[in-house]
């Protein structure tokens, strides 16, 4: 891969760190600002609304896992771009390269469209 392609690359990958960094705070907010409210009710059991607090910040915690998640390998790819720029962008399952316009739109993948999924043609 040339160095061109990496520059950019590397620039899609940080944007897209900056971008799951700022919804992971926001998820943090708001399920610290759930358990704050959820402290202020005598007694959740008989609230009505205990149960859909409850959902939403379920709901909440899974997306900060997701978010959490894809963070893990946005800083995995660019771990593997800065120590291993020759590995970058090659297919953990195979070894092929990746196609460029799958980097482009999924920087942080590890398997080419074949084995994606689990998928293998």
């Amino acid at each position: 891969m040339r160095k061109l392609q990496l520059d950019r690359l590397e620039r899609r990958l940080l944007e897209e760190r900056r971008r799951v960094i700022g919804e992971l705070s926001s998820s943090t907010r708001a399920l610290r600002d759930d358990a704050d409210r959820i402290a202020g009710v005598p007694d959740p059991s008989d609230s009505v609304d205990a149960a859909t607090d409850r959902m939403a910040t379920e709901e909440e915690a899974a997306r900060a896992d997701r978010q959490s998640a894809e963070l893990q390998h946005i800083n995995s790819a660019l771990r593997a771009l800065y120590q291993a720029p020759a590995e970058y962008g090659r297919c953990a399952v195979c070894g092929q390269e990746i196609a460029p316009e799958r980097l482009e739109i999924l920087p942080a993948t590890r398997v080419c469209g074949r084995h994606a999924n689990g998928r293998r043609k």
